[in-house]
């Protein structure tokens, strides 16, 4: 069967597909997998404009490096399709990659466990006479294996592209994780961003339990990682984590000692051991229990909260977005729907330009 024939056969079988998750087997042991309604941001190292998601998947399959395709409509031309294609995508569920309803991602899963270089490098990895020089995001020996986490990354020298401040979407595989999980990665400081919200960037954060357990935002200027995500980086590691404020009189920052999220079951329940503030914006107090936008630090604290599904010790969930809120914290709360975010102090109102939750170890 001649490659387009084959292409086309997988992709009328996607086409036709029910499901939102679906395995398509296709002659020359290739073992596509196909989310719908479903995009990533990872390695977009190409992008080329085709007649139909038929002619993505070939070109795709042509090209040596490619490993995915989101294929979405063209909206500047009105009819076609936007063929982004990925390399470093190996495995994963549909769960791993952004919710996206307009596109689809196809994962060539087959194809990207055989090396690439006569050499035993995967995945992109070039050969340097001595060992694999692997592409971000992958580790060492042979390329094969996803980086744990930001901070691997940063052992192995990455570096956010093509500025500083640039952070670079990636695929981890945690220890102790069910699943890798696509994330953003602040390389220059080890760290994986967790929620990335710009002034200048309206998002409905007024959403259900689902859409916070899950990856959302269209940028990589705003951006929530997901509470599953978040329990699943947190439950075997040891992180803190940092609120990073940045305002016309500088940056400010917060952190947060031994950090992490119980499971689902469990609401997603936040502990942390301590909080330490320094260089305060306006509206939050050096050393004040009370405007901490994560609560008292007293144990075991408050699961998060959505206006489609509440504890008892959830307070005020219906205008201030999904967050673990208390009579405490929900004042300062990064998810409140309002542009551009205010937190109020006395008779003032706070407006930072940019806030990111950032974990690292």
């Amino acid at each position: 069967m001649q490659l387009a024939t084959i292409v086309l056969f997988f992709l009328q079988s996607f086409e036709g597909s029910g499901s939102v998750f679906a395995r398509v087997d296709v002659e020359v042991n290739r073992l596509y997998e196909v989310c719908k309604n479903t995009r990533s941001n990872v390695r977009i190292r190409a992008t080329v404009k085709a007649r139909s998601t038929t002619m993505c998947g070939v070109i795709c399959a042509r090209t040596e490096w490619c490993r995915a395709i989101t294929v979405c409509p063209d909206t500047s031309r009105g009819q076609g399709y936007t063929c982004e294609l990925h390399a470093g995508i190996h495995e994963g569920t549909c769960e791993t990659f952004r919710p996206d309803n307009n596109c689809k991602l196809l994962l060539e899963d087959i194809k990207s466990r055989e090396p690439i270089s006569p050499e035993g490098c995967h995945n992109g990895g070039m050969w340097n006479g001595n060992n694999c020089t692997c592409m971000a995001g992958f580790s060492p020996p042979n390329c094969f294996d996803y980086i744990k986490d930001c901070h691997e990354g940063q052992l192995l020298q990455y570096k956010n592209s093509p500025w500083s401040w640039n952070n670079v979407p990636t695929i981890i595989h945690p220890d102790g994780a069910d699943r890798p999980m696509e994330v953003l990665c602040n390389y220059n400081e080890g760290k994986v961003i967790v929620l990335q919200r710009d002034k200048n960037v309206v998002v409905n954060f007024n959403r259900t339990w689902l859409d916070y357990k899950y990856i959302f935002g269209p940028t990589m200027f705003t951006h929530w990682i997901g509470l599953e995500n978040i329990y699943q980086l947190t439950k075997s590691g040891n992180y803190d984590l940092q609120v990073y404020f940045v305002t016309n009189q500088g940056s400010h920052q917060i952190f947060y000692k031994n950090f992490r999220l119980g499971p689902e079951k469990d609401g997603y329940r936040l502990y942390y051991k301590n909080a330490s503030i320094e260089q305060c914006p306006e509206g939050l107090v050096d050393g004040s229990d009370t405007s901490n936008p994560l609560g008292t630090a007293t144990g075991t604290l408050r699961p998060f909260c959505t206006w489609d599904r509440k504890s008892p010790e959830c307070y005020n969930t219906f205008e201030d977005g999904g967050w673990w809120h208390s009579v405490e914290s929900t004042p300062y709360s990064l998810t409140k729907l309002e542009f551009p975010l205010s937190i109020p102090f006395n008779d003032t109102i706070f407006h930072p330009k940019t806030v990111s939750l950032q974990l690292y170890k």
